[in-house]
């Protein structure tokens, strides 16, 4: 881990994007700086820093270990995004652990700046909220999953919630960039290679096509109707 200078912008941080240049120029002054090399760890669950960090260059992996040592994966945070405001709002420890991906660049905000940024900026606080509510229905989703899907069905509607409108092809859905199968895995609670089975069953059936880190859903209801096939 190297300690930055702070020449970088907060251009990029979608959730300050309402605040005036002269305000982000000021709040990036008080930032800690950080550079991460792939797999670093960011910080530890229990960790006691409850800073807020910005993504500014790269991506990190949020994730936790069963009690077996299992690797489960919640979320992949990119550039222009941010983590953290959990612990820096209720100042309990960290509740999972944080690795980057690649080689990326964050900026830390201390929790009781962070908490004045939310009183002071009625849109940011509004932002945030949205964000947690995200976060519940997504566990709330992911309980449900584990608890009536079997594993190839968890896997496809994995496929289904990254998949995003495709803009070159009407009515068809992609994925890019496709995380990598020991991610998807960890996220559904399988094993890597029955990703790897269930992604070469699909292909083969015609169902998505794969072309290096992109997947092509050409008819997004036929993935849908597999699914619910799966429960027979």
């Amino acid at each position: 881990m190297e300690t930055l200078e702070t020449g970088d912008s907060f251009s990029v941080i979608e959730i300050l994007s309402s605040m005036k240049s002269e305000e982000r120029k000021a709040l990036l002054g008080e930032c800690s700086w950080k550079k991460f090399s792939d797999k670093q760890v960011v910080f530890d669950k229990e960790s006691n820093n409850c800073d807020v960090m910005f993504v500014v260059k790269g991506k990190v992996n949020v994730t936790d270990y069963s009690l077996t040592g299992k690797e489960v994966s919640f979320a992949e945070i990119q550039r222009g995004d941010y983590f953290g405001e959990i612990a820096a709002i209720d100042g309990e420890p960290r509740s999972a652990s944080v690795i980057a991906v690649g080689d990326c660049e964050l900026a830390g905000l201390n929790p009781s700046r962070f908490r004045e940024l939310l009183d002071q900026h009625p849109e940011i606080s509004r932002n945030v909220m949205k964000r947690l509510n995200s976060v519940i229905r997504r566990s709330n989703e992911r309980v449900m999953d584990l608890s009536t899907l079997n594993a190839c069905q968890r896997i496809c509607s994995e496929i289904l919630k990254m998949a995003k409108p495709d803009t070159a092809v009407s009515s068809a859905w992609s994925i890019y960039p496709l995380p990598t199968q020991a991610n998807i895995a960890s996220r559904v609670s399988v094993s890597r290679e029955t990703v790897a089975r269930v992604f070469k069953d699909l292909i083969n059936g015609g169902v998505i096509s794969k072309k290096g880190r992109s997947v092509f859903i050409p008819d997004k209801g036929k993935l849908e109707l597999l699914i619910k096939r799966l429960e027979n």
